[in-house]
């Protein structure tokens, strides 16, 4: 099992870089596609990227979220499903909160998707 200390992320380029310093402020290691060099990349080249170095994927793209596309081996994707009206600081909370939740829990092979208040998990 994996401790939360130990998640890797590789932040999406749908997603803000204050989210990056905001995981890094709760103690957990993050890079955004664009620190990474993968900006206007591929979703397959960004998904192979985040195997490679071992990063579970946050990302508001819904394509990550068919399993049909992106299924097992992974290191762990994490779509959300949050209102583009919700303001940032709301956003990066709901995050934070869903990983508090899966804090102790290995993200290998698995899918997590973050709504407003609540989360869904498919291993």
């Amino acid at each position: 099992m994996q401790p939360a200390s130990s998640w890797l992320f590789l932040i999406d380029e749908n997603m803000s870089a204050t989210l990056v310093a905001a995981l890094r402020t709760n103690g957990y290691t993050a890079e955004h596609v664009y620190d990474a060099g993968l900006q206007g990349q591929l979703d397959t080249l960004v998904f192979a990227y985040a195997q490679a170095h071992q990063e579970v994927l946050i990302t508001g793209d819904l394509d990550f979220s068919d399993i049909r596309e992106y299924r097992p081996p992974h290191f762990g994707i994490i779509v959300t499903r949050l209102p583009n009206e919700m303001p940032q600081a709301e956003r990066i909370q709901e995050i934070l909160n869903a990983l508090t939740t899966l804090q102790g829990q290995s993200l290998l092979n698995t899918l997590v998707i973050v709504e407003p208040g609540k989360i869904r998990i498919r291993r």
